[in-house]
């Protein structure tokens, strides 16, 4: 998300984003910029857990050019198993899946791979509770029912019997996060599967 301030107007601007000194992705663009989207799948992808380097450059309509450079912690979210228990005879299984995006049920390239791992994990036997979370953005029944339709695109992506299946859409309501970030409110828009199965 460029920003940039000028009395005069921007006339052109680029952006670079390098990390151990390998161009990873460039942007440029005339007046002021908008959001910029990175898709890290696509080649060359980040190193996680590693700095990258973002270069913004911007010349006024002077003829004035101004850079600043910032430094970024690549993060991957993925799968986190928060962890496996047995009780009563059950191993419980707890996943809490990646971000959808804003306003949106639609299951991801990404969102694919972390569920084709969590449908390895469900027996014949197991039930499974498919939690879906809105960020605090827009009117709670609005959000409620974009958490419904998030859970089940899950089930059916899932393919669980609905007899073995308990949807629980919860909208706004709980928030998982602290919404007063962008981060949080990102982070807010997820789905929970909790999968428990009978062991002898």
């Amino acid at each position: 998300m460029p920003n940039i301030v000028s009395d005069s107007g921007v006339k052109s601007w680029a952006m670079r984003v390098e990390q151990d000194n390998q161009i990873l992705r460039t942007y440029q663009g005339k007046g002021m910029p908008g959001v910029q989207r990175w898709d890290i799948l696509e080649n060359p992808q980040p190193m996680v857990e590693s700095p990258a380097k973002v270069t913004l450059e911007a010349v006024d309509v002077l003829g004035v050019r101004k850079s600043v450079d910032t430094t970024v912690i690549v993060k991957q979210l993925t799968i986190r198993k928060k962890r496996e228990e047995l009780h009563d005879d059950k191993k419980i299984e707890r996943f809490s899946l990646i971000v959808f995006d804003y306003n949106s049920a639609s299951l991801s390239k990404l969102n694919k791979q972390i569920l084709e791992d969590v449908k390895r994990r469900i027996m014949p036997n197991s039930k499974v509770t498919i939690a879906g979370y809105a960020d605090r953005t827009g009117e709670q029944g609005y959000n409620l029912e974009l958490a419904s339709r998030r859970c089940t695109e899950v089930q059916k992506f899932l393919n669980v019997p609905v007899e073995n299946v308990t949807l629980l859409p919860k909208g706004s309501s709980e928030l998982v996060y602290d919404n007063t970030t962008p981060q949080g409110r990102s982070y807010s828009r997820t789905v929970q599967v909790v999968i428990e199965t009978p062991v002898k």
